[in-house]
């Protein structure tokens, strides 16, 4: 308790010393009636502290004896110590959050423009790539953030009551996987999964809600990956002249992994039955690459559209062809259908904002009444000229991998509805034990993947997310003084897009973007309905003064 201090007694009673109880009472009298003694926490903060130094070096000891006989096991109090650490962080003004944000910008990069598995392999250790030199990191800021800084939280709440749906069910999702590890058949290989998809996938959703509330980060990370795509084209389309991966033969020694999956990357890859090469570039199948392209292509056709600088439009036009020859080169329908749809829905949506707020314009009705014509001229074609009917529906050499994938959705349906909790997160491909020619097994659909390992009501909240997404971004296309809103017009075909690779495509290469995406979307939302809600305070003060 805090105490105030009584006044000394003059004459002889104060030159003895001596003290009555009523002097006693005053010395003792309280300043603060309803005052609680600080927690223990609070008030053993720095002997806690110390404690969890030595314990934190004793184990270090340990570690390095033990580490080469069992070393998973032994990682987990250390995770536990360092979330004790971060919890016993005292509040702060100055949280790490404007750093977090720099390093999103980095991660993408990490991400999306540098191989995985070119990375640093130390004897019992997991990879040290890129995205785990960033990742981890920024999850760390993001732990931080959460623990130390009221302001934080606050934010990130205010952005999270405006998107209810959207964050509930990526938690609804997110804790299915954690549940599923106890049905899975090889506990450890879903608790490796389980631990890329809490640092990877949610971890980066919630970041991406506190970070694109500001203006200006949108756009920016726009151009960030328009720049990233060009990069990789390039490499593609330099990897589809040497007929391999550019760096094979020239990694450093320092980056090689030995590892099968590697080596088999970095083999010659063609499609079985033609013999062409398919062009993948950072990415670890021709599919990988395809579902990137989908998935940026509508910004670049957005800044042809949009941009307000004649250099950035013109920038856009030339990336187009660059973008389409890249598409060739990986040989995928994914890669063309997302290309194709891409500017078809984006044409659809900009002419009807178009009619709509520019009364002046014919651009707008002259093409919203075209385009169902188009589309029927697109429709024939595909149906009747060989070559687009291949690219587009299949067919050739493309037969046999839709054959495959029918078989394995004939195959895996019955196992989702007589298992509807799933098999694990990570166990899709070894529970379906689908072979291909090769006599390796595999899963093309994510929609089954998902269905395998988290069950009927995981697949219900994976589907929930993405559709919410594209709820939101429909009605956030309205006229607005916030022009990165418009973004939400590119954003809903670039979602729309990773949804169609989904349905062909169970590698998860760009999910971790995809949740990035999905936060992005959620703090857009969030930041329209603060300004219409902003407007409406406007007008209700102009009609009640």
């Amino acid at each position: 308790m805090i105490f105030r201090r009584g006044k000394k007694k003059q004459g002889l009673e104060a030159a003895s010393g001596a003290s009555s109880p009523d002097s006693l009472a005053v010395f003792a009298r309280p300043v603060l009636a309803n005052y609680v003694g600080e927690r223990f926490v609070d008030r053993n903060r720095k002997l806690l502290l110390w404690i969890f130094g030595v314990v934190l070096t004793f184990y270090g000891m340990v570690l390095g004896v033990l580490f080469s006989i069992t070393p998973a096991p032994l990682l987990a109090p250390i995770a536990i110590l360092l979330l004790m650490f971060i919890w016993l962080l005292p509040d702060m003004e100055n949280a790490p959050s404007e750093r977090m944000a720099s390093f999103m910008f980095a991660y993408l990069i990490a991400l999306l423009a540098w191989p995985d598995y070119l990375a640093l392999q130390l004897p019992g250790m997991p990879w040290i790539s890129a995205i785990r030199l960033v990742g981890i990191p920024m999850v760390g800021m993001l732990l931080i953030c959460l623990s130390v800084s009221p302001k934080f939280r606050s934010e990130l709440k205010e952005v999270m009551d405006a998107v209810p749906v959207l964050w509930k069910a990526v938690a609804i999702f997110a804790s299915i996987s954690f549940v599923s590890v106890g049905f899975s058949r090889d506990s450890g290989v879903s608790i490796s999964k389980l631990i890329i998809a809490i640092l990877y996938w949610f971890s980066m959703f919630f970041m991406a809600l506190h970070v694109f509330r500001k203006a200006g980060r949108v756009e920016r990370v726009c151009f960030y990956l328009w720049g990233i795509l060009m990069f990789d084209c390039a490499i593609a389309l330099w990897e589809g002249r040497l007929q391999a991966l550019p760096w094979v033969g020239h990694t450093p020694s320092f980056l090689q992994v030995n590892d099968p999956v590697v080596l088999k990357i970095l083999s010659f890859q063609g499609r079985a039955a033609s013999g062409l090469y398919r062009v993948k570039g950072k990415f670890t199948t021709p599919l990988g690459l395809a579902e990137f392209i989908g998935m940026v292509t509508p910004i670049v056709v957005y800044f042809l559209f949009n941009a307000r600088q004649l250099f950035v439009r013109l920038a856009a036009l030339v990336s187009l062809p660059i973008i389409f020859m890249t598409v060739i080169g990986t040989d995928s329908r994914l890669a063309m259908n997302s290309f194709i749809l891409s500017f078809f829905v984006y044409i659809l949506v900009w002419s009807f904002q178009r009619w709509r707020t520019r009364k002046d314009s014919i651009a707008g009705p002259a093409l919203l009444l075209a385009y169902p014509f188009m589309a029927l001229v697109l429709y024939i074609a595909s149906l009747t000229v060989t070559r687009i009917h291949n690219a587009v529906w299949g067919g050739g050499a493309a037969q046999a991998s839709t054959i495959a994938r029918q078989m394995q959705m004939a195959k895996g349906l019955p196992m989702v509805f007589s298992h509807p909790w799933g098999h694990g997160i990570g166990m899709a491909a070894t529970t379906l034990n689908f072979a291909n020619p090769a006599g390796e097994i595999s899963i093309d659909s994510y929609f089954l993947s998902v269905g395998l390992e988290y069950g009927v009501i995981g697949f219900i909240a994976f589907m929930t997310m993405f559709i919410t997404a594209l709820i939101y971004c429909a009605m956030g296309l309205t006229k607005s003084d916030d022009p990165e809103l418009q973004y939400m017009a590119p954003l809903s075909i670039m979602i729309a897009n990773f949804l169609l690779s989904k349905s062909i495509l169970s590698q998860q290469d760009n999910h971790s973007l995809a949740f990035i995406l999905l936060g992005l979307i959620g703090a857009m939302y969030y930041r329209y309905k603060k300004e219409r809600e902003n407007k409406a305070l406007v007008i209700s003060s102009r009609v009640n003064p």
